[in-house]
């Protein structure tokens, strides 16, 4: 199987196990299948620069952006363990799954800024509003088209900013630093 197709499924099995995990109540499937996932990813990618980087950044930019969220009141989360006020875990599982993709098969998408914002911007919205309608893993408390509003803005924001941190791992680093002088 291609490498990045194999990325991709495995991005959307974590989806679906996170979601209608905490659809019933599961807060632990999308924890357990991220570590499915970073197995699979880092025994068949250990080499791949700066994945354990953008894994981290995109947990650290999704509990920002999840957290707000649920403390403005748009959204509420099922399963919404450990702590109901801050971003569940099974939705910190996704945004660690995000960033394995971010070097691999949206690796094309996020050395493109320019069309990456836009398409997560709709992208990202779009994953809440199937969690929403399909698993009830995801409530909003505004009418929908508010909070997938203000979902779209916050992922293109995080979006830039990992769009950013992956076109920085990309480059070269310096001759000093690769022990030439």
């Amino acid at each position: 199987m291609w490498p990045n197709l194999r990325n991709y499924l495995a991005l959307q099995l974590l989806w679906l196990a996170a979601v209608a995990g905490a659809g019933r109540g599961w807060w632990w499937a999308g924890p357990v299948a991220l570590l499915l996932f970073v197995a699979l990813h880092f025994g068949l990618h250990w080499q791949a620069r700066g994945d354990l980087l953008l894994m981290l950044a995109a947990l650290l930019l999704g509990s920002v952006v999840d957290s707000l969220a649920t403390m403005s009141g748009v959204v509420h989360y099922a399963a919404a363990w450990p702590f109901p006020s801050l971003a569940p875990l099974w939705i910190l599982a996704l945004w660690m799954g995000l960033g394995l993709t971010l070097n691999h098969s949206f690796g094309w998408l996020m050395r493109r800024p320019a069309l990456a914002v836009p398409v997560m911007a709709l992208g990202g919205p779009l994953s809440y509003w199937g969690a929403q309608a399909s698993f009830g893993a995801v409530h909003f408390s505004t009418p929908p088209f508010v909070g997938l509003l203000l979902i779209g803005v916050s992922w293109a924001v995080a979006t830039a900013v990992l769009a950013a941190l992956v076109l920085h791992l990309r480059r070269p680093a310096p001759l000093s630093m690769r022990g030439v002088e």
